[in-house]
């Protein structure tokens, strides 16, 4: 079963700079996309920067069997210097009831801590876009009702509250299955 070092290898995952690879219609293996990322000569960075532990963590996850052929697809990857803003999402399918996203953070850049700081006093740019990115996938989760969209949205905004430091209650996190190191975890109700 899924668990928290997955989601977190998930997570380092996302710091491929995967846009010379695939784009937010393209959807393929991770093992495909690490292919072709690493046939263009790329060096891969990680969460704590780059080098071999990233590379090492990456190539393992390619060619293992639990992260290999897990599909990747809506991968948006923007920069705008002028307006401060870092984002990257993917969404990896884990199966047909579960998507796993998985959020890129901010860099060690000026840009990077420019952002880490405003998320202190205010919603961010990345923020803002992350939550566009969240809505846009409700339809793609095949969600049983009008309600569990809602339930959804309230995850994700809750996510998105603790993340630019404002407060929260208990009631909002439901598992550790729901929130996970820089992204959501996603399953379609049985109910």
């Amino acid at each position: 079963p899924f668990c928290l070092t997955d989601g977190m290898v998930l997570c380092q995952l996302s710091y491929l700079d995967l846009s010379r690879v695939m784009s937010a219609e393209d959807s393929m293996s991770f093992r495909s996309a690490y292919d072709a990322y690493s046939a263009l000569g790329i060096h891969a960075t990680g969460a704590f920067g780059g080098g071999g532990a990233a590379e090492a963590v990456l190539a393992a996850a390619a060619a293992s069997k639990r992260f290999g052929e897990i599909i990747l697809r809506n991968y948006e990857d923007v920069h705008d210097t002028a307006r401060s803003i870092q984002f990257c999402a993917v969404t990896f399918r884990l199966d047909q009831q579960t998507d796993y996203v998985a959020f890129r953070g901010t860099d060690d850049t000026i840009d990077g801590w420019k952002e880490d700081f405003m998320i202190a006093y205010t919603r961010t740019e990345a923020q803002k876009l992350a939550l566009d990115y969240a809505r846009g996938l409700i339809p793609q989760t095949e969600a049983k009702t009008e309600t569990e969209n809602c339930g959804l949205l309230q995850r994700i905004n809750a996510l998105i509250g603790r993340r630019s430091g404002a407060s929260r209650s208990e009631k909002n996190v439901k598992t550790a299955e729901n929130y996970l190191p820089d992204g959501i975890c996603l399953k379609e109700s049985s109910a």
